[in-house]
């Protein structure tokens, strides 16, 4: 399902805007809490995120399931 992999990349997304803005830049980047952190969080979400989790999903369709061996 395409709309739940779109929703969990998007969130990874935001997770990493707050891995990086929110704890590393803090602390060694702090020049970089300058910029407006909503339209930071909206650029990880849709332009790192839903791309990440669109590719996931279209390779998963290619994938083909590997048949299990009978006992």
């Amino acid at each position: 399902r395409w709309e739940f992999q779109a929703a969990v990349g998007m969130l990874f997304g935001i997770f990493v805007w707050l891995v990086d803005f929110q704890l590393l830049a803090r602390g060694y980047f702090p020049w970089l809490l300058s910029v407006p952190q909503f339209l930071q969080i909206v650029w990880h979400a849709v332009f790192l995120g839903l791309p990440m989790a669109l590719l996931f999903t279209a390779a998963e369709r290619r994938r083909t399931p590997v048949a299990e061996p009978t006992p």
